[in-house]
């Protein structure tokens, strides 16, 4: 009898140890499923929520960092119209240009950017994404109106200003940039576009309020340049009705 309960008892013992290892490796291939679905649960739930934001948020221009810095660093100058020491232009901070144009060499024809001053007769202050920029007409050069020496302003300077003023006043601009894109004092050499077509630059020598200024290698419209700044002669408007 006893010998009966002993076989008994170790043939028990045995089944169950038989039975625990053969359900193992079942075990363990179900936690291993169930983790491999945690985690394909984890990263869905952390990337819909991204793909979402990315989708639904409005792309606007940006700039991209330009890694040599030293070449863009705006030189110091003697005139109001570009920038002091701490970089301020009449008044203006954060307009020091640093940085590359998104759309430099590639005009961007569908964005505009809002004049927020008129600093003289060929250079503008734009803001872009929040922050200002400040810009220097390409091919054109009007008589000084804010320089540091007053005995250098003049009155046909001031006539450039306000003509200038008047054609951007509450107005937006489209920027294109020509070979060369940044000035010696950090400005943005651009031509501009106002959103009925005009071109801004042809537009201030046409009514003989800036002289025609080339300096290659920014030559894209030398020659509509030329040729408006002719018909003011003939016309002997602004300035060149005073010679």
């Amino acid at each position: 009898m006893v010998f009966n309960t002993l076989h008994l008892n170790a043939f028990n013992r045995a089944h169950k140890s038989r039975t625990a290892t053969t359900a193992s490796p079942d075990l363990r291939r179900r936690c291993f499923r169930s983790v491999c679905k945690t985690l394909l649960l984890i990263t869905i739930l952390s990337v819909v929520p991204s793909l979402g934001s990315a989708c639904g948020k409005k792309a606007i221009p940006t700039f991209t960092i330009f890694e040599s810095g030293s070449d863009l660093a705006p030189k110091a100058s003697g005139s109001a119209d570009l920038t002091d020491d701490s970089g301020t232009v009449s008044g203006e901070t954060g307009t020091q240009n640093r940085d590359l144009p998104a759309n430099w060499f590639k005009p961007d024809e569908s964005s505009y950017f809002p004049v927020v001053k008129v600093v003289d007769g060929d250079t503008v202050i734009v803001k872009i994404s929040g922050q200002r920029r400040k810009l220097r007409l390409i091919g054109i050069d009007a008589p000084e109106s804010v320089h540091n020496d007053p005995q250098q302003n003049t009155a046909e300077g001031a006539a450039a200003s306000d003509f200038l003023r008047a054609l951007l006043a509450d107005r937006e601009v489209r920027l294109e940039y020509d070979v060369g894109y940044l000035d010696q004092y950090g400005r943005d050499l651009c031509y501009l576009y106002l959103p009925d077509g005009t071109f801004v630059n042809e537009a201030i020598v046409r009514a003989g309020q800036a002289k025609l200024l080339t300096i290659p290698p920014n030559i894209k419209y030398a020659d509509v340049l030329r040729q408006a700044q002719s018909s003011a002669q003939e016309d002997r408007l602004g300035i060149w009705g005073t010679e």
